[in-house]
Formats: C-alpha cells, sequence, structure tokens
C-alpha cells in the first residue's frame, strides 16, 4: 500500500510578502523601543532630579535592552530561515519533463514553424 505523503503548498511570493512584514514590524518595534529609552535618557538627564525617579527611569531602560536583542535575533533568525526554507523549496520544486514528453512538446511547436 503506498504512503501518501503531506506536502505545504505556497507561493513564494506570498512567503516573501510574510517574511517583509514580520521584518518591519520588527524594525518598527526596535526603532521605537530605542526611540522610548533615548526620551528616557533625556527625562533622566535633563528633566528629573529626583534620584529615586532618575534610577527607576533607568533600571526601565535597562530592561527594555534584552528585548531589543532578542528582536534583533529573531529577526536575523527569521531572514535565515525563510532563505533556507525557499532554498530547499527551489530544490525540491524543481519540475522536468519526461524525455518522451518533452520530445512530443518539440514536435508540436515545431509543426507551427
Amino acid at each position: 500500500m503506498m504512503q501518501m505523503e503531506r506536502y505545504f503548498i505556497c507561493d513564494e511570493n506570498e512567503t516573501k510578502q510574510a517574511k517583509n512584514r514580520c521584518g518591519n514590524y520588527a524594525d518598527f518595534l526596535i526603532r521605537s523601543i530605542e526611540a522610548y529609552t533615548s526620551i528616557l535618557k533625556d527625562v533622566q538627564d535633563n528633566g528629573i532630579q529626583d534620584d529615586l525617579v532618575r534610577q527607576k527611569l533607568s533600571r526601565i531602560a535597562s530592561d527594555l535592552k534584552p528585548f531589543l536583542k532578542r528582536l534583533e535575533t529573531l529577526m536575523d533568525g527569521t531572514e535565515s530561515a525563510v532563505r533556507k526554507g525557499m532554498k530547499e523549496i527551489d530544490k525540491e520544486d524543481a519540475f522536468v519533463f519526461p524525455e518522451t514528453r518533452l520530445e512530443d512538446l518539440k514536435r508540436i511547436v515545431g509543426a507551427f514553424f
């Protein structure tokens, strides 16, 4: 009895668009967190003189750093995984006409010229 395999069917452009959207969103998050921490630093340096408040602001900025690193790692990993997946799909998707069919096609096309 022949075993059926499951295949994942996707459009290459849809996959690339999804990757680009995820990358754009991650870029947006990174820029937003960087802008936020910059604002926190400005407030800490220039706006607030209370040491306790300044320490809390500094802690918030420090707590955000791992999120930035994680986002950057996820972006790199996603980019790499999509590239690898697309290469694997391209390798498996190489359709080759059987030689007899190719000869039939050549004969049919040749009849028009």
